[in-house]
């Protein structure tokens, strides 16, 4: 499964939330030293079991993120048990 998010960094803590037609994910780390990128991809490989990587967009607010062996049903479940 490919998409797309635009990143909030320095939050209170890790969320996935349907935003303007897309996804923005929030992370307590700051965007330095690729600190935030190392929380979005442990974040979701812990929440969905599987390998995670920002195929895209290592230095935006704005990434394209693989989720290895998730369709686009099984990423819908996954964020319906987020919520």
């Amino acid at each position: 499964m490919i998409f797309e998010a635009r990143v909030k960094t320095g939050r209170n803590e890790f969320a996935i939330i349907k935003a303007d037609g897309g996804f923005e994910i929030s992370v307590r780390s700051q965007p330095r030293e690729g600190e935030a990128n190392a929380e979005i991809v442990r974040e979701l490989k812990r929440l969905t079991g599987r390998s995670a990587f920002i195929v895209k967009g290592a230095k935006s607010k704005r990434k394209t993120i693989s989720i290895e062996g998730l369709d686009e049903g099984g990423f819908e479940d996954f964020y319906e048990s987020c919520h």
